[in-house]
């Protein structure tokens, strides 16, 4: 996985939770869409005309990426993480991304596999 996004959990978390409020209620689809410095949530249903976004700063490295996501997915993984900040490792909107803390306690090692969603 190419692409590292590090941001604090909560933040992440609040954010998903606003803007899947706007999602498609079969799929639950988020996009982010990645880039230097900035990360961006947006969703949208057609069926009903709603849509929302919202960017946030975040740390990046990597090359500029929009992936698809199941907003109801990444909120579970995220309420169950611990630690302030976490990293999701991207590497092409075709593969799985990987969630986990960004410090691990000694011992403990924690990775979470999050399959992406076609953008529709």
């Amino acid at each position: 996985n190419d692409n590292l996004l590090s941001l604090d959990r909560i933040t992440f978390q609040n954010i998903l939770k606003r803007v899947a409020l706007f999602s498609n209620r079969t799929t639950f689809q988020v996009v982010l869409n990645v880039q230097a410095g900035q990360l961006k949530v947006s969703t949208q249903d057609l069926d009903f005309a709603n849509e929302a976004y919202e960017s946030v700063p975040a740390e990046f490295e990597g090359s500029d990426l929009e992936m698809g996501f199941n907003a109801r997915f990444l909120i579970e993984m995220l309420g169950v993480l611990e630690g302030k900040e976490v990293e999701l490792k991207l590497s092409s909107p075709s593969s799985a991304g990987l969630l986990l803390p960004k410090n691990q306690e000694s011992g403990e090692e924690i990775t979470m596999l999050v399959m992406p969603v076609m953008i529709s």
